[in-house]
């Protein structure tokens, strides 16, 4: 089956709102790098093919590879507000990336693993407000995962960092601070 590929969405003159379906297919969605004002929503739950999408930069990005067979993966996203990842059986192709962004003052992670090997990397942005938050949860579920949170050390507020909602097995993955 022949790829569909998309190419970049709202780079030059953003939209509000973005959302691509491409779940339940049977072939390959390439999407390139996308950027909305407000948010990006990606479906590939149960998708058979292996996808990628490049970079996401939005207040709020979801991706949704839930029970997707084929890899899905997604570039570096930059969000505001927040990002829920689900994970689909094979986890994502390499670590997944999420930056936030210097005006984000209460910043939501959520990552919701699969069977798979899941990685985060999550990093906070150069923060100028008087005071940051960074809340991470979801439910890791079973695998190696590993999660890496950063926050910004240039930082001139005080960053919160908050892992308490985050569940499930870490198997042979680690949760780092720093």
């Amino acid at each position: 089956a022949k790829e569909v590929t998309l190419g970049h969405i709202g780079i030059t003159n953003p939209f509000k709102t973005i959302d691509v379906n491409a779940s339940n297919g049977a072939k390959a969605v390439v999407i390139g790098n996308t950027k909305a004002l407000d948010s990006i929503n990606v479906n590939f739950a149960g998708n058979l093919a292996t996808s990628t999408v490049g970079t996401l930069a939005a207040k709020a990005v979801t991706v949704n590879a839930d029970n997707a067979i084929g890899v899905v993966d997604t570039g570096d996203a930059t969000v505001t507000d927040s990002y829920i990842y689900t994970a689909g059986l094979q986890g994502e192709a390499d670590a997944v990336v999420i930056n936030t962004t210097a005006a984000a003052t209460a910043t939501t992670v959520t990552l919701n693993g699969n069977i798979g090997n899941d990685k985060f990397t999550i990093a906070g942005g150069a923060h100028t407000a008087a005071a940051s938050t960074l809340t991470v949860k979801g439910d890791l579920d079973i695998g190696a995962n590993t999660v890496a949170v950063t926050s910004n050390a240039a930082d001139t507020g005080v960053a919160t960092i908050d892992l308490s909602g985050l569940t499930g097995a870490a198997g042979a993955g680690a949760i780092t601070v720093t």
